[in-house]
């Protein structure tokens, strides 16, 4: 899922299957979840408790 245009330059699995994708100023651009429209009904997420402020 893209949230900001830009390119991917570090990913962190924050959960089992769940990466956050950071562009070069570590601000995050996107969530990829593996095998998500087998697991989940996509008509709606909700994120909670992603790191809004770029990692020190």
């Amino acid at each position: 899922m893209e949230l900001l245009d830009g390119v991917s330059n570090n990913s962190e699995e924050v959960s089992e299957g769940v990466n956050v994708d950071y562009d070069m100023n570590e601000k995050m651009i996107g969530v990829d979840i593996d095998n998500a429209s087998k697991k989940n009904n996509l008509e709606e997420i909700i994120l909670t408790n992603l790191p809004a402020e770029p990692r020190t």
